[in-house]
C-alpha cells in the first residue's frame, strides 16, 4: 500500500487557489500510486537533486512513513526545492508525507542511489 499526502499552512497574505495550484503541479489530490508521484520524481531529477532528496527521505524514515519538506516560494514560482525546517521557508514550508509497506523500495524509485549524479541501476 502506497499513499501520500501534501500539506501546508495558508498565511492571511497567501491566495489559497494559487497555492493550491501551485503544489497540484507536482502532486494530484490522490497520492495513491507510483505513477501519482512521477511528476515529482521527473522534477526531482530534472532538478539534479536525487541525492538530497533520497538523503532527506532516509534520514526521515519512521517506520513506514517518511517526509519531506518543500519550499513553499520556490514551489509557487514552479520551482521544486527541499528545505531541512520549516524555517527555511519565510512563510512556512510545505510538508509531503509517504507511507508505503515497503518504504525504503519506494525512496529507491523516488530518488534512486547515483553515482556522480547518474542513478545506478
Amino acid at each position: 500500500m502506497l499513499s501520500g499526502k501534501a500539506t501546508f499552512t495558508i498565511s492571511p497574505t497567501e491566495d489559497k487557489e494559487k497555492l493550491t495550484r501551485a503544489v497540484s503541479r507536482f502532486f494530484p489530490q490522490e497520492l495513491s500510486t507510483r505513477e501519482a508521484f512521477s511528476k515529482f520524481r521527473e522534477a526531482i531529477f530534472s532538478r539534479r537533486i536525487i541525492d538530497t532528496a533520497r538523503s532527506r527521505l532516509l534520514a526521515n524514515v519512521r517506520g513506514e512513513t517518511t517526509f519531506l519538506l518543500l519550499h513553499k516560494q520556490a514551489l509557487l514560482a514552479g520551482k521544486l526545492s527541499i528545505v531541512d525546517s520549516e524555517k527555511e521557508s519565510s512563510l512556512g514550508a510545505i510538508r509531503l508525507e509517504i507511507h508505503s509497506d515497503d518504504i525504503k523500495q519506494f525512496i529507491g524509485w523516488l530518488s534512486p542511489e547515483t553515482k556522480e549524479g547518474v542513478p545506478i541501476q
